[in-house]
């Protein structure tokens, strides 16, 4: 009896071991992913890497902290960026954003920390962070890695 429940567990954890190994044999290994977003004179975007596409970005759902209107130096706020790519295929960023005055005392250094969390069309399943940095007034560079889930 107890032979064959030590074969029982064994089988079991093998068997355990190749559905795991299998799961993860389907998702995508990390890519470097570069991303630009343009402000003006339109919303645009760029993404070079793990993701070659393009179109145009929204945001949304931003929340100030009172970081934001009581220092005259720093604030601090989050935001999500919606970039829709050339076929529709949308990727949702959540961002949490740091702005500071430059050395020269004007507005503004950005820095910014992402990571995808949610995407449709050939963007479903995609998973992914990153760092990035603004100097206003011009575009925003997020770098880091993305990846694709398994089925």
């Amino acid at each position: 009896m107890k032979g064959s429940l030590l074969a029982l567990l064994y089988v079991s954890a093998l068997i355990g071991g190749v559905v795991a190994q299998g799961a993860r044999a389907s998702a995508t290994p990390p890519q470097d992913v570069t991303i630009t977003a343009f402000f003006f004179p339109a919303h645009t975007w760029t993404a070079t890497g793990g993701i070659t596409d393009g179109g145009h970005w929204t945001s949304g759902c931003t929340h100030f902290d009172g970081s934001f209107f009581h220092s005259p130096v720093v604030g601090t706020f989050q935001d999500c960026v919606f970039l829709t790519g050339a076929d529709g295929s949308v990727i949702t960023l959540q961002t949490e954003n740091v702005l500071t005055l430059t050395d020269a005392g004007v507005c503004c250094d950005l820095k910014v920390n992402w990571r995808v969390s949610d995407g449709t069309g050939r963007y479903a399943g995609l998973r992914g962070e990153g760092r990035g940095s603004r100097t206003l007034p011009g575009p925003a560079t997020l770098d880091g890695q993305v990846h694709f889930d398994g089925p």
